[in-house]
């Protein structure tokens, strides 16, 4: 088993999509700091007269990044390298000679999700470093203030993005569609449910439960709980636990089940 997470390892690190993921992202949030300084100075342009000027923040807290390592777009390419790495060893066929060293299996698959968990955590570790560096030039980091509390927050987020890859990889390793895993790391990264879960939750609310009265299904899905600053901790975990041992078990299950070709 070791010896397979190490060449799963090898596999992802060295593959020239990882590299290109890990660039973008690195890109992506240097520049943030950019753009949120053009976006204030653009803002406090339009102020009509009378109204409270916008002013840019002289320090900004260390843990702001923890909280919200990544955003939409790096979020996207992020679970796409899962797709891409995840699939790969299917689509080009050596899944069979690395399922033949192993008892069972479904043993690759816990493999990648080991190593999908080092690589969600470099990707999250380097966006914070990327954010930071980008906003030097324009203000000072406060290193102390809430700094427990965002390095919590930046584990929910390994957490959250983990139960997300967990989903990805039923796709594109269990079911082998690496099309429906690309649409899922799409629509996931970028948030374009935010919509379909409103609209479910108004179908819920209807039902005549007084506990029904409020329910909110973005509070209980991971991609929503994902752009959260802070999402309550509590129900992330539980949330992002049962989405990783219901689909890592069902994708065990069919793996174990399928020819391997």
């Amino acid at each position: 088993m070791v010896n397979i997470i190490k060449m799963d390892m090898y596999r992802l690190f060295k593959s020239k999509s990882f590299k290109v993921v890990l660039i973008i992202v690195i890109i992506l949030n240097l520049i943030n700091g950019s753009i949120d300084r053009l976006s204030t100075y653009l803002t406090a342009k339009s102020v009509a007269e009378g109204e409270e000027p916008v002013v840019w923040a002289k320090t900004i807290a260390f843990s702001g990044f923890l909280k919200k390592p990544v955003f939409y777009f790096d979020c996207i390419m992020t679970l796409l390298s899962i797709v891409w790495f995840s699939h790969s060893d299917i689509s080009h066929g050596y899944i069979k000679n690395i399922a033949g060293q192993l008892p069972k299996k479904g043993h690759t698959v816990i493999s990648k999700f080991i190593v999908v968990g080092m690589h969600n955590f470099l990707l999250l570790f380097v966006a914070v470093i990327a954010q930071t560096i980008g906003y030097l030039p324009y203000c000072s980091i406060d290193f102390g203030d809430d700094l427990g509390n965002g390095i919590l927050h930046f584990w929910i987020k390994w957490l959250l993005l983990l139960a997300i890859s967990a989903i990805i990889i039923l796709f594109s390793s269990g079911l082998k569609s690496k099309n429906a895993a690309t649409t899922i790391a799409v629509v996931m990264g970028g948030k374009i449910m935010t919509l379909t879960y409103m609209l479910i939750s108004a179908g819920i609310q209807k039902i005549p439960l007084d506990c029904l009265k409020d329910f909110n299904l973005s509070k209980y899905m991971p991609d929503s709980l994902m752009t959260s600053a802070e999402p309550d901790v509590k129900r992330a975990i539980l949330v992002s636990l049962a989405i990783i041992v219901v689909f890592m078990t069902a994708t065990v299950k069919i793996f174990n089940k399928k020819d391997v070709n």
